[in-house]
């Protein structure tokens, strides 16, 4: 039995382990995704940890002119650091991001449009440190939220107490009423029951409530990973009554118990909070009120931010940064390795021709990965892969655990697999897309012009506007080839493995269905030693290279724009601070004159 109350240690970084300093830079980039702590904004920062929300840049297995990950002012080697040591109340942080929700309900949806503007207003059960709290840039320590304490009575059975005097929002219907316990079990009996968060909760048997301030989670099998569920930066809590008022949880105002206030939303151009003054952390937040701002327009974006009208831009290349750093060379410049790829060539496994393995292999072959880093990423990028090596390991992936099909461009191998396969002279297909900028776009159309020089494979184009394309790609209502990706709120072990692979799980967008990664991700669920998880997710990640079930893509490494009046943040940005989903960290931000 294990108890954690504040300020409480109960360790468990994205992985299950407290990673060095070092090697944060290296890893957690790519989820959008790997941490909770946030990701992408502008696109958020692009592309490291972006998945199905705005997209960015690919890896290469080169290191960057900089230390990986580390902020740099100028384009000098420098880490950023505040400029004041002493937090200024007041002010207004603003950012934009390329989409807007689709509605305002975060139990239907992960996509970054929504959780980045309705973040900073939501608190959870409990979360990771903030910037400001952190020990070191891999630190990832459990904080209370709304529950002060939590004791895990047993691998099948956790306990958590309410934070005393926690209020909801002073906003009808609940008029600033206290939080309790009847709150918490609607919220988590609706995310294990529907919605997107549903495999997430799965684990899920019961949810009681002894009393107003104490929840008892009961599970139908050990689930070691659930405190780390529970951290991820959208599993909100919200008040009951939301769902019982007219448009329920989609419509405005959102309402929660987080350090802002809702204050608007306009469709096609803003969401705005404001200070929460009934804070149940005193003195918090600095800030006087945030906004997002919908621009999905790249250069509208880079040029708000060079006239000082947005705090922070996350872009799709290291040329678009540099190009920044020449004109505003007092911004800072902050660039993050991928530790996997957030986007990718999926394909309907359950129907011909991407149902025959060697299709997939000879696809993933005739992928000049090379020369799409340097292309498009300046060579500071990776060739890409599925699963975090972070997860599993120290060190990045060797050429030998990234398999055959990865490691080489083969376009005579490639054209013998498809002909094996009965493809000698190619196929037809369509291949769905949104682009979250126009690096995303440009690879998108390297892929295209790939398969058809090499393999005869005619890949017709079909992009959509984000809002339909999401909805239909997370819904897996789409036949033939999408340029796809691992939801953007991807986190944690459970959420990579389980949530994304396994084939119960409804964000298993790439259609994988596997019975050994079934059995290997429902063990991962369950193991709570950590060595025995990462020998587990190696395994998964050997078949899933194998196999090819994702044409792994490159992923440029994230680059990003900081204002030097933002304050209160650390690098990297995607993770750390409040471009995308890791918002609520905004809390502890400020923004000098």
């Amino acid at each position: 039995m294990s108890r954690c109350a504040a300020p409480a240690v109960c360790v468990y970084g994205g992985n299950g382990i407290t990673m060095s300093e070092t090697n944060y830079w290296r890893t957690r980039v790519g989820r959008r995704g790997l941490l909770r702590g946030g990701a992408i904004g502008g696109l958020g920062l692009a592309g490291a940890a972006l998945i199905g929300c705005g997209g960015g840049d690919e890896p290469t297995t080169a290191a960057p002119a900089t230390p990986s990950g580390s902020a740099v002012a100028a384009g000098s080697t420098a880490t950023a650091t505040p400029s004041s040591s002493t937090p200024q109340p007041g002010g207004t942080l603003i950012i934009p991001i390329a989409a807007e929700p689709p509605h305002l309900d975060p139990s239907k949806t992960l996509a970054y449009g929504l959780h980045t503007p309705i973040g900073p207003v939501y608190s959870r059960l409990v979360r990771t440190v903030w910037p400001t709290e952190a020990a070191h840039r891999g630190d990832f320590t459990l904080q209370p939220d709304l529950a002060e304490e939590w004791e895990v009575v047993d691998p099948s059975t956790y306990v958590f107490r309410l934070r005393e005097g926690a209020q909801w929002h002073d906003v009808a219907p609940v008029s600033g009423r206290v939080v309790d316990a009847e709150d918490i079990k609607v919220a988590l009996d609706l995310y294990r029951s529907e919605g997107a968060h549903r495999s997430a909760y799965s684990p899920i048997a019961e949810v009681s409530t002894p009393d107003d301030r104490t929840i008892s989670v009961k599970m139908t099998q050990p689930f070691a990973l659930f405190l780390e569920t529970l951290s991820n930066s959208v599993r909100q809590m919200f008040p009951r009554e939301v769902l019982e008022r007219e448009g329920g949880l989609e419509a405005a105002p959102v309402i929660g118990s987080g350090a802002f206030v809702f204050d608007s939303f306009q469709r096609g151009d803003r969401f705005v909070g404001k200070r929460n003054p009934n804070y149940f952390l005193d003195d918090l937040p600095y800030l006087d009120g945030y906004e997002v701002r919908f621009i999905p327009d790249a250069s509208t974006r880079i040029a708000g931010f060079r006239a000082g009208q947005l705090d922070y831009v996350g872009l799709g290349s290291w040329d678009a940064a540099r190009e920044i750093i020449g004109t505003n060379p007092e911004a800072i410049h902050e660039e993050a390795i991928p530790a996997h790829s957030t986007f990718a060539p999926a394909m309907n496994l359950t129907k011909p021709p991407f149902n025959d393995e060697r299709v997939r292999q000879g696809m993933s072959l005739a992928m000049d990965r090379n020369a799409t880093v340097e292309a498009l990423f300046s060579g500071r990028g990776i060739r890409g892969w599925g699963v975090p090596w972070v997860f599993a390991q120290d060190a990045e992936w060797t050429d030998e655990q990234l398999g055959p099909w990865i490691n080489r461009f083969d376009p005579a191998e490639a054209k013998k697999l498809l002909t094996a396969a009965g493809f000698e002279n190619g196929f037809d297909t369509e291949m769905r897309f949104f682009a979250y900028s126009e690096v995303m776009e440009s690879q998108i159309q390297l892929f295209q012009a790939d398969m058809l020089a090499h393999l005869g494979i005619k890949v017709q184009l079909a992009p959509q506007e984000y809002a339909g394309w999401f909805e239909g790609f997370t819904a897996m209502q789409w036949d033939g080839m999408a340029w796809g990706f691992q939801i953007g709120t991807s986190a944690t072990t459970d959420d990579f493995m389980y949530s994304n692979m396994n084939s119960a799980s409804p964000a298993n967008y790439y259609y994988i269905k596997d019975a050994e990664i079934d059995a290997l991700t429902e063990q991962i669920r369950g193991a709570a030693d950590v060595e025995e998880r990462r020998a587990l997710v190696s395994k998964v990640h050997a078949i899933d290279v194998a196999k090819m079930y994702r044409l792994a893509a490159p992923q440029g490494n994230g680059h990003g724009m900081v204002s030097p009046r933002l304050q209160g943040w650390s690098p990297t940005m995607q993770y750390r601070a409040w471009s995308t989903y890791g918002s609520s960290a905004v809390t502890k931000m400020w923004v000098t004159a």
